[in-house]
């Protein structure tokens, strides 16, 4: 019988190739707050109930999106707020590409790493069982 705890191996088994894992890896790019949170049954107001829904739900990794300080700062993002987009941040889609010339790319205000905002992956680790990641996005 496959093993439910967090085991990264088996991720990065699966996505190598180099040997079958015990088991397929759930595998998500983004998860929407309410879904955690009706699958959990309470509010996910903090990193550790955040990692809760993950490790609950049978994933190897947590995901966690970073963003720059200057972005953190303008919201003034505290801890459960890490976990909800402002209501003025905007996301691109497959139907309407914020990058679909060469001229947007080179126009992006694409952020520097001394701006990258750090915190919330240095916090999230105390929260992490054994064998369970962060996958960066």
């Amino acid at each position: 019988m496959a093993s439910t705890d967090p085991d990264f191996s088996r991720f990065e088994a699966a996505i190598s190739r180099d040997r079958l894992p015990d088991r397929l890896p759930i595998a998500e790019v983004e998860v929407d707050v309410e879904i955690m949170e009706a699958f959990l049954g309470k509010p996910v107001a903090d990193l550790a109930t955040y990692v809760e829904f993950w490790r609950k739900a049978g994933y190897d990794f947590v995901i966690l999106s970073m963003r720059g300080q200057w972005l953190a700062d303008s919201f003034q993002i505290k801890i459960p707020d890490v976990l909800h987009h402002p209501d003025d941040v905007h996301t691109a889609s497959t139907f309407d590409s914020l990058l679909a010339t060469e001229q947007d790319f080179d126009a992006y205000p694409w952020i520097e790493i001394e701006d990258v905002f750090f915190r919330d992956l240095d916090l999230i680790q105390q929260h992490l069982p054994d064998g369970m990641k962060v996958i960066v996005n």
